[in-house]
């Protein structure tokens, strides 16, 4: 099982499931990402059995602090 991180996960408030499930079956088959929030912005992400390339769109979405 691959798990890659980027930003900073600890430190959020909030997390929320961006892609997938966390559903043990469902993760293997399709993995998840998971965001984590503070003040309403996303600050670091965990990716949990996606390819590597999914790391970039969401390293994107850290990098500018999403808010939504």
């Amino acid at each position: 099982l691959r798990l890659q991180s980027y930003g900073s996960p600890s430190l959020g408030e909030e997390s929320e499931v961006l892609e997938g499930s966390l559903c043990p079956d469902d993760m293997r088959r399709q993995g998840a990402a998971v965001g984590y929030r503070r003040a309403g912005r996303i600050i670091g992400v965990v990716l949990i059995g996606l390819p590597v390339g999914r790391l970039a769109h969401y390293r994107n979405l850290v990098d500018v602090g999403r808010e939504t």
